[in-house]
């Protein structure tokens, strides 16, 4: 948990440069020290930032979480719904799309962590009645299998859903998600590996779990884990 919140802490460079205000604040008694901390100070200040700016380790856990993002916006075709469940996929998506207006056409179906009922157009006012404005997650499979039924969007999943038997869907793999196609269509369809997706490591680094930070380790963890199921798939055991 503490990985988890250690994101949010306050920068160290903050702190730091309080500390420089105070110290250059109202006169002290003894000038000399006061000036000797000033300076101490005001080079931990460049150091810190140096260090966030340029030294990869610092760097690393936001630079994965914006290759992350833009990797998945750049492997959806045009006007695609993406239920990207982790927060390391949403949220960095949710900035892109805000802030730097990129993919505008794609819709994602959990930006906050539930699924987005607006996108059940035309359902059933039971079925609404029955999924609420927060849908529950035992829910989702009737969400889904409504969904996935009528709509005429390309749907992409960071995880395959839940569904019952009797919904006529399946999913096949693009790299690090899954897209939603007819089950007579899926048997058909191979997985497949964009050739569109950079890093900011190596695939080498990569193999060997290196991975700097919570939000890189779990980048990281998922890129391997999908790695393998798409050679296995493929029968390119030799690549593991």
């Amino acid at each position: 948990w503490h990985e988890v919140m250690d994101p949010f802490y306050l920068p160290g460079a903050w702190l730091l440069a309080i500390g420089v205000g105070a110290c250059l604040g109202p006169s002290e008694p003894r000038p000399v020290l006061r000036a000797i901390a000033s300076g101490v100070c005001a080079l931990g200040v460049c150091v810190a930032l140096f260090l966030q700016m340029f030294w990869p380790y610092f760097a690393a856990p936001r630079d994965w979480a914006d290759r992350y993002a833009r990797n998945l916006l750049g492997q959806l075709p045009e006007n695609a719904l993406l239920f990207a469940g982790p927060d390391h996929a949403s949220f960095p998506i949710l900035y892109l799309q805000s802030v730097e207006h990129l993919r505008p056409d794609v819709t994602q179906g959990t930006p906050y962590g539930y699924v987005d009922v607006s996108l059940l157009h035309d359902a059933p006012p039971a079925l609404f009645q029955e999924l609420g404005e927060r849908p529950r997650r035992g829910l989702e499979p009737k969400y889904f299998a409504w969904l996935l039924t009528h709509t005429t969007r390309p749907v992409y999943f960071s995880a395959v859903p839940e569904l019952a038997d009797d919904v006529p869907i399946a999913f096949r793999q693009e790299g690090l998600l899954y897209r939603a196609v007819s089950r007579a269509e899926g048997t058909a369809l191979t997985p497949m590996w964009p050739d569109s997706y950079a890093w900011p490591a190596s695939d080498d680094r990569m193999r060997d779990s290196f991975a700097p930070g919570y939000t890189a380790r779990q980048i990281v963890a998922e890129y391997q884990l999908k790695r393998a199921q798409f050679e296995l798939a493929t029968g390119n055991e030799e690549n593991l």
